[in-house]
């Protein structure tokens, strides 16, 4: 199998953009698209790269798409009744990656699909925020075709710090999801824990303390969201309310597809579906506070 050199990239957002860019420094061969043409005419003018079209012939090595989820990424890679889908410009044997955080029997579903065209199919979320994707510290969590994933290395290495290879087609988008969910859930009960310390007369630096120690010394909504981003009020991850949901959401279907009984699963993301019609999609995950009307923690100066 060949190495990967010629990328058509598509979704070039919060998260997309930086890896985009990365992909272009390494000196792969990149063709990016996204709906909105002022950003893709913005990043066309500052990186090394081309417009990634329909026009032409199947000669890419593979396609990456970064987009809001599965859906998505079915009707932009085989296409619909009346457009033609981007997987038309894979090479046979060539792969399709997607980056996106996808429900994972979506996912298996399409590399079945693309199968029928001889194209092999990675799906590769990652883990970390925007910084993490702008200082290339991220991590992918892979499934797949174990031939596949090692295709992908080189391209995996210019973007994160860590890899893991988490099984087949659609286990990194299963454990994306749960670990989303796993998040998710510890945000919420930490500020409900937090919240009834302080009303009761303890100090927020006292309790975020003995709660590090009884977690095993780093919990990491405690750590990264609740001390910088909520006790200082400036709600501002990177991360939007609305895709935690939806991740939680996924882990969700993806158990009861499974049969399995998940009573926390489907409170939590009750909770979180709420908080998204209370407060919008697109408020800062940390903003789970404000919603639930647990951000009157006193500020605390803890670090």
């Amino acid at each position: 199998m060949s190495p990967i050199r010629s990328i058509g990239f598509i979704g070039i957002g919060k998260m997309g953009g930086p890896i985009a860019h990365h992909l272009s420094e390494a000196k792969f061969d990149l063709y990016i698209e996204d709906v909105r043409s002022n950003v893709l005419q913005s990043f066309l003018e500052t990186n090394r790269c081309k417009r990634f079209n329909l026009d032409g012939h199947a000669d890419l090595d593979a396609i990456v798409t970064m987009l809001p989820d599965g859906q998505a990424v079915h009707s932009v890679v085989l296409g619909t009744k009346h457009v033609r889908g981007y997987a038309s410009r894979v090479r046979p044997g060539g792969l399709v990656i997607d980056m996106s955080s996808s429900a994972p029997i979506g996912t298996q579903e399409l590399g079945a699909a693309l199968a029928e065209r001889d194209i092999g199919m990675v799906d590769a979320p990652v883990a970390g925020g925007v910084v993490f994707a702008e200082n290339k510290s991220l991590s992918v969590l892979a499934g797949g075709d174990a031939k596949n994933f090692e295709r992908c290395q080189p391209l995996f290495n210019a973007i994160a710090s860590s890899v893991f290879y988490c099984g087949p087609l659609g286990s990194g988008h299963a454990l994306k999801a749960l670990c989303n969910y796993v998040n998710a859930v510890s945000l919420v009960s930490l500020l409900e824990a937090i919240t009834t310390a302080d009303r009761f007369g303890i100090e927020p630096d006292t309790a975020v303390s003995v709660l590090r120690a009884a977690t095993t010394e780093r919990n990491h909504p405690l750590e990264k969201k609740i001390v910088p981003h909520v006790m200082t009020r400036r709600f501002n991850t990177g991360m939007a309310l609305g895709l935690i949901a939806k991740d939680v959401a996924i882990a969700k279907d993806l158990a009861k597809a499974l049969s399995i009984d998940v009573p926390i699963m489907e409170s939590c993301s009750s909770v979180w579906n709420q908080a998204v019609a209370q407060i919008g999609f697109n408020a800062d995950q940390t903003e789970i506070a404000r919603a639930l009307n647990l951000e009157g923690i006193r500020s605390a100066s803890t670090s």
